[in-house]
């Protein structure tokens, strides 16, 4: 997964939150790491959306990566296991990012 630059990064403390969506069956998050250094500097509170969920036998290789991100940010607000292609998780990130308002 690439992430775009942000040309205006004041912009961000303006935003209620973050969320940061990650490939969970790829072993390697460079760029995604450097993306969750970056946001944190601006003190909002972030989440992670664990993608491809649907492609796991099972919860190690999720955790592995929630463990690897919560090094970097270990006060994500939530983390959320989703398959973007399949819709399924998407619906509890809508609820709970329509329910912070903003």
């Amino acid at each position: 997964m690439r992430y775009s630059y942000v040309p205006f990064p004041h912009l961000i403390s303006d935003y209620v939150a973050a969320a940061v969506m990650v490939d969970a069956v790829k072993t390697r998050h460079d760029h995604e790491l450097d993306l969750v250094r970056r946001i944190q500097e601006y003190r909002i509170p972030m989440w992670l959306l664990l993608n491809k969920s649907d492609l796991v036998d099972h919860a190690a290789p999720l955790l592995d990566v929630a463990a690897k991100f919560k090094e970097i940010n270990p006060t994500f607000e939530h983390i959320y296991p989703i398959s973007a292609l399949k819709s399924e998780g998407l619906e509890t990130v809508r609820v709970r990012a329509m329910s912070m308002g903003g």
